[in-house]
């Protein structure tokens, strides 16, 4: 029995698959990058859409500064309880910085102004079709970033220099570090 696999072992030895196997390996890495992509994209969309619904709850209601950081400090264990870390206060509120900047962004974009190409990429096929739920996709603006991204673009107060940033980063396939390089070096 041992002689057999030998005998297999040394068969697949001696067959060539160097193109077949780069060409699945180029398939799994592909579909790794989707996957990932996604992941990311359901995340920032998500995120934007819990900023729009503490937008919109806020001024359904009307409320004071106070009242308003109660019902989201409330909000936060509430959420916390239910799905565990990640809906502190903090991070309500910077859905909700992330909502009324973006939303306001969106309504002066140009058309075709995201999600890139002309061999700058990202694309992704389309990247508001991969996040097919309707719940999620029903916002004006475009996301191509992971929410790493956008939290440091947060920072760009000027929306036509962040949104500069943003394709850079997406074109130049920057990591969240790359992009804080050049926002340092511009004193941002």
């Amino acid at each position: 029995m041992a002689k057999k696999a030998e005998i297999v072992k040394n068969e697949l030895v001696s067959v060539n698959t160097d193109a077949l196997f780069n060409k699945i390996s180029a398939i799994i890495e592909e579909g790794r990058k989707y996957v990932a992509t996604a992941v990311n994209l359901a995340e920032v969309y998500s995120k934007y859409k819990i900023g729009k619904y503490i937008v919109e709850d806020e001024q359904d209601g009307h409320y004071r500064a106070q009242y308003g950081k109660r019902i989201l400090e409330t909000l936060s264990v509430q959420l916390t309880e239910k799905y565990g870390e990640g809906w502190s206060y903090r991070n309500l509120r910077e859905y909700k910085q992330f909502y009324n900047m973006y939303s306001a962004e969106a309504s002066t974009m140009p058309a075709g102004q995201l999600p890139i190409s002309d061999k700058g990429e990202v694309n992704l096929a389309n990247t508001a079709r991969q996040i097919s739920s309707p719940k999620m996709a029903d916002t004006a603006r475009q996301f191509i970033l992971s929410w790493s991204h956008y939290l440091i673009l947060m920072r760009i107060k000027n929306a036509e220099e962040r949104r500069f940033y943003e394709i850079e980063s997406a074109k130049q396939q920057w990591s969240y570090r790359q992009l804080l390089r050049p926002l340092r070096e511009a004193g941002l």
